[in-house]
Parts: structure tokens; C-alpha cells; sequence
């Protein structure tokens, strides 16, 4: 168990600051709870790690009641996703705070996520968070491009994968009642080899909206209110049903 605690990164340079947390191996059944994660690149890192000639994952691990935020943006040409979580099986992302995660790679802004489960693990459930794309630190251009959530984020190389071949980023992931915000210059919700995915009753507001890729990709698109549209892209399965969708100056 992992509570009641603030982790701060004060380091000259960004690179120094990784992660307040890392997963690695058999590390399952953590709860991480109540805690505050600032100014790190990957605040709460998770991978495989091999023994014995076989890979393990961190499985069982709950994420709830935590803020993870920045002060500023990330000069580091590390990931830089708050929660970045390649495989692992059954992980529960709940009731948390997630904002203003953005990152220069020598001086040109790049892509993050803020929260991403990926690598072939199995039933994630990211539900009930905010995730503030741009809570205190603006957008810098349209080239600075903050996504939400994902289950899939960029992919994963095959030997740091649980699923054989990579055949699947993600398989039987759920994201519901979350409220995404300003995620402006992309998609607040990414799907990339998700399979079996459901996706219900968030809130997207300020952002494109949608995206599923490959045909990996299994969504169904459930009883949402999105500001943008709803996508599949380059042979991905989705189903749409009971959504609201806003127009771009459209409120609720």
C-alpha cells in the first residue's frame, strides 16, 4: 500500500525527475491511494521485467483518489505520460486528477497522454477521473498535442509485450464516467489495438473527440457526451450508440 503521501520532483533537469513511482515484475496487488505526484516525467511508471526467461507483469494494482499534475512543461526526450502502464492485467485508474502533462523534445512540443494502458495487458478499468489536458499550463501552439486517456497510446515493440506478437495493445479495457477537458489540438480518447473495448458514459468536452485505429481495434462507443466526433480509422471495429455530440461552441 502506497498512501497519504506527496512525491515532488525538484531537479534542474527534467531528465532527472523519471518517475516517483515504478512497477516492475511481480508487483501485483498494490493499492496507491491518496497521494500527490508533481513535476515528474512518467509520474507512475509500470513494464514487464524478465525472470527466469519469462516476462512478468505488475497485475491487480489499484490507482485511485491520487492528483497528477506538472508546474510546468517537461524538457526531456523521456515519456512523459503522468500514468504510463505497459502490460499488466486487471488495473483499476479511479477517481483521479490528472492535468496539464505536456513536454518539449529539444524545444519542439511532442505528444503525451495522460494515462495510457498499453503492452498486452487485459480488463483495465479507467473510470471516474478529470483529466485536464490545459488546467494551468495554456497550450503552446497546435503542435502541442496533449491526448486524455488511451488504451494502446504509440504501441508497444514486440519483446516488451505481453500479448505473443503484440497482437493486441489492449484486451477487454473499459473507460467510463470520466471528464476529459481541453485536449484541444487531438483526441481526448485514443484506441490503438484495443480490443473488446468499451467506452460509456464519459465526458468530452474542448477536444476532436474519438479516435479507434487498426483492426485490432473492437469499440463499442456508448451513451457519451463528446464535443467533437467519433472515428474508426484503418480497419477498426466501432459501434455508436445513445451519444451526444456537441457542436465545436456547443455547451452542455
Amino acid at each position: 500500500m502506497i498512501k497519504n503521501l506527496t512525491f515532488r520532483g525538484i531537479c534542474s533537469r527534467h531528465g532527472a525527475c523519471e518517475h516517483a513511482l515504478h512497477l516492475t515484475g511481480q508487483g501485483d496487488h498494490i493499492l496507491i491511494e491518496n497521494n500527490r505526484f508533481i513535476d515528474f516525467n512518467a509520474h507512475l511508471k509500470s513494464n514487464g521485467r524478465r525472470t527466469n526467461g519469462q516476462l512478468h507483469f505488475p497485475d491487480n494494482v489499484i490507482v485511485r483518489h491520487n492528483d497528477f499534475y506538472n508546474t510546468r512543461i517537461r524538457e526531456s526526450r523521456n515519456p512523459a505520460s503522468p500514468i504510463d502502464v505497459v502490460g499488466g492485467n486487471n488495473w483499476q485508474i479511479t477517481d483521479n486528477f490528472i492535468a496539464d502533462f505536456s513536454r518539449k523534445v529539444r524545444g519542439k512540443p511532442s505528444v503525451v497522454y495522460g494515462a495510457y494502458l498499453k503492452g498486452g495487458g487485459q480488463n483495465g478499468v479507467i473510470s471516474n477521473n478529470v483529466i485536464n489536458c490545459a488546467w494551468r499550463i495554456a497550450h503552446q501552439s497546435v503542435l502541442d498535442i496533449r491526448v486524455g486517456l488511451s488504451l494502446g497510446n504509440g504501441g508497444t515493440g514486440k519483446r516488451f509485450c505481453q500479448s505473443e506478437n503484440c497482437a493486441y495493445e489492449h484486451k477487454g479495457g473499459i473507460i467510463e464516467k470520466n471528464l476529459l477537458l481541453n485536449c484541444r489540438n487531438d483526441v481526448a480518447i485514443y484506441l490503438n489495438k484495443a480490443t473488446d473495448t468499451r467506452i460509456t458514459d464519459n465526458i468530452l468536452l474542448n477536444s476532436l473527440g474519438i479516435d479507434a485505429r487498426f483492426s485490432a481495434s473492437s469499440v463499442i462507443v456508448d451513451n457519451n457526451v463528446i464535443q467533437g466526433r467519433i472515428k474508426a480509422r484503418d480497419g477498426a471495429s466501432l459501434e455508436s450508440g445513445n451519444n451526444k455530440l456537441l457542436r465545436p461552441a456547443q455547451t452542455l
